[in-house]
């Protein structure tokens, strides 16, 4: 097995064992993530944005540590349940909008 394949192996044990039995369906954990944030900075993101942002974070830190695997995993993590969100969001399988507005 290669580098690269034990990384997505890794992120994928994570995301459909680990981290989903400990937190839920990764939908509803960044909905919440998102409504909480939308209460605080009074924006309106949707989950999808949140699988997104978090992404980027690991991207920043990455800048910053370029061998740190574990962003790598959690990279691969974030990609896939972005586009397990957006694929749901198209298909109106859930509700895209966020839950809390934020009194401006």
């Amino acid at each position: 097995m290669t580098t690269r394949s034990d990384v997505t192996l890794e992120a994928t044990d994570l995301i459909d064992g680990d981290r989903n039995q400990e937190y839920g369906d990764p939908f509803e954990m960044h909905k919440r993530a998102a409504d909480i944030y939308n209460a605080y900075a009074g924006s309106s993101i949707t989950a999808h944005d949140m699988a997104m942002i978090l992404l980027s974070v690991k991207m920043a830190r990455l800048a910053h540590m370029p061998l740190h695997r574990d962003s790598y995993v959690d990279i691969c993590g974030y990609a896939g349940i972005g586009y397990e969100i957006a694929d749901r969001m198209d298909k109106g399988l859930v509700n895209s909008l966020p839950e809390i507005r934020a009194e401006k």
